[in-house]
């Protein structure tokens, strides 16, 4: 079954809220992820490269976005096609995703009580996400001037369903 999970428009706010980006102060998102994989990080210095984190359980996805080289080399691999434009894609990678956060909300934040706020600041625990993984891909292609790389552990269906929602 093919099942469509819509990322909140919050993390689209946010990303307006970073300081001028190289690349464009809208940078690209996905508008669709599988079902249960969650937001975890945005990496933004205000200089490039940009990246966005989702993961689940067991896979992860991360969507680097950088300035595109005049002459727009893509690496060598398989050619694919992302919204028309030309794109690679290299599989069999293989390492530990090590990159977002898992957080854990107290139970303070999730359910709180009419009245006098906390006088102690509410701690948010995160763990670093530590996926392995020996069925890694790579895609890349170009949208204007800015490579777009997406890594990933899923199947080549879901990347390209990822890309083509790239907005």
């Amino acid at each position: 079954a093919d099942v469509q999970h819509s990322i909140p428009r919050l993390h689209a706010i946010h990303l307006h809220r970073l300081p001028a980006h190289p690349l464009d102060p809208k940078n690209l998102q996905p508008t669709y992820l599988p079902a249960g994989f969650r937001y975890s990080a945005m990496v933004s210095s205000g200089q490039e490269p940009f990246k966005l984190v989702f993961y689940s359980d067991d896979q992860f996805v991360a969507i680097t976005q950088s300035k595109a080289p005049a002459d727009r080399p893509l690496p060598a691999g398989k050619e694919v096609l992302v919204k028309g434009q030309k794109g690679v894609l290299v599989t069999g990678l293989k390492g530990t995703f090590e990159d977002g956060f898992r957080f854990r909300m107290p139970k303070e934040v999730l359910v709180r009580p009419k009245g006098t706020p906390p006088t102690e600041p509410i701690r948010i625990r995160g763990e670093r996400v530590s996926i392995p993984y020996d069925d890694g891909k790579r895609l890349t292609w170009c949208v204007g001037d800015v490579k777009v790389e997406m890594l990933a552990n899923l199947s080549v269906d879901e990347m390209l369903k990822i890309a083509e929602s790239m907005q």
